[in-house]
């Protein structure tokens, strides 16, 4: 029997099978794309979640340390030789003291961790000597800057026994320098106690209406400190810090030095180092503090 030719079933041209082929490889494209989205979207959540968390814990610690000052400077009740060295300036003493206590309690480098310093009042001689804590002698001095100033964060807040500290559970894992607090995409969430940004000195961060002022001296009375203010304590309490050249050159910035403590996260594409805190693509945890905010611009 012959067939009817026009019964025959036909196959695919070369031509139809290109059109078919490339309409699947643009729906995978598609699919990746919006996969890659959802995916990126939930680790950029994840990430905020987690910076969230860290930056409370470290509000309830920084406000527990400007209380115990403030405590102690109405009690008259200062490390031996810091009051001399602060010109017997109740005042200038206490501001000095949230800065000493800070810098104990968060340190940002294995320097930072584990130096000894003193500060010598001329005459009659008087000596303050700084001793930090012995807990953080478990950050290695190893590893990249960021590391070590995320071994920090990961002591200073888990070692902590308020509230807030308790509460944490986040994602760790193991870096050169220690353990460290990550982030979602698996990298080293790096901390700053001195964050200065250009941001931080106008609104929402500052809402006065003059020069912002130092959190930490809000009556501006280290400046009472005179010439050994830049010589002697600034560079100690805050000429190790990770990513101290993000301040002004010249030692203490005085007006205008607006500045948190915040953790950082790299991104998805970036490493957070101490040139790139203006970065809008890092994420910063202070920006966390307003509602509805983003970590990263």
């Amino acid at each position: 029997m012959i067939r009817n030719a026009q019964t025959r079933r036909r196959g695919f041209s070369l031509v139809e099978l290109i059109v078919v082929m490339g309409i699947l490889a643009t729906l995978a494209i598609l699919a990746v794309g919006t996969y890659n989205r959802l995916r990126g979207g939930q680790n950029e959540a994840a990430t905020e979640s987690t910076l969230s968390k860290l930056n409370n814990a470290m509000d309830v610690r920084y406000a527990q340390i400007v209380n115990d000052a403030n405590r102690d400077a109405a009690k008259d009740n200062f490390p031996t030789g810091l009051r001399e060295y602060c010109n017997n300036d109740p005042d200038i003493a206490r501001s000095a003291l949230v800065y000493l206590n800070l810098l104990k309690a968060f340190p940002t480098s294995h320097a930072e961790a584990t130096t000894t310093f003193q500060l010598v009042t001329p005459a009659p001689l008087k000596i303050y000597q700084f001793r930090p804590n012995t807990v953080f002698s478990a950050v290695a001095n190893a590893g990249t800057a960021e590391e070590q100033s995320a071994a920090c964060l990961y002591i200073a807040l888990t070692s902590s026994t308020d509230a807030a500290s308790g509460t944490l559970d986040q994602q760790t894992g193991q870096t050169a320098a220690g353990t460290v607090f990550r982030d979602a995409w698996n990298r080293p969430i790096a901390f700053s106690r001195l964050t200065y940004a250009t941001e931080l000195n106008s609104p929402p961060w500052y809402r006065g209406t003059g020069a912002s002022k130092d959190p930490a001296d809000p009556l501006g009375k280290l400046s009472g400190l005179g010439g050994k203010l830049n010589a002697e304590f600034w560079p100690n309490v805050a000429g190790r810090h990770w990513n101290y050249t993000g301040f002004p050159s010249g030692g203490y910035p005085g007006t205008g030095a607006n500045w948190v403590m915040t953790a950082i996260s790299a991104g998805p594409d970036k490493t957070a180092t101490a040139s790139v805190i203006s970065d809008p693509k890092i994420f910063l945890s202070y920006r966390l503090r307003r509602e509805g905010q983003k970590a990263g611009n």
